[in-house]
């Protein structure tokens, strides 16, 4: 699976997904771009855009992602918090294929918004 990192995301969370292809926004030149511009580029290239920002399930109409998003919900977007969610990060990829939308959470739990019509 190709996946891109948002610009909110420390690129160290790349080695959270050892089994994939995973470049971050920055290393693709798109270190300006606004989350739907973004989206829109990552649609053409990735499988999956993967988030720390939160306010994206309220900024963009869901239904309408071009490509599945996976926010990693933590109370904190440090790489040493966010790396407490990667024992989950497998079921949530998983996920992608069934919804556009998938948030982990801390304590484990997968929120999924968006069915895949």
């Amino acid at each position: 699976m190709k996946i891109l990192l948002d610009n909110c995301v420390h690129r160290g969370a790349a080695a959270f997904f050892p089994d994939h292809q995973v470049t971050t926004a920055a290393q693709m030149g798109w270190a300006e771009l606004s989350n739907g511009a973004l989206l829109s580029k990552a649609a053409e290239q990735f499988d999956v855009l993967v988030t720390v920002d939160k306010r994206l399930r309220f900024e963009q109409n869901l239904a309408a992602l071009p490509l599945p998003v996976i926010e990693l919900a933590s109370r904190d977007s440090r790489i040493e918090a966010l790396s407490k969610l990667v024992p989950h990060l497998p079921q949530a990829l998983a996920r992608t294929s069934s919804f556009r939308f998938v948030a982990v959470h801390d304590d484990g739990t997968t929120e999924t918004l968006a069915p895949k019509s």
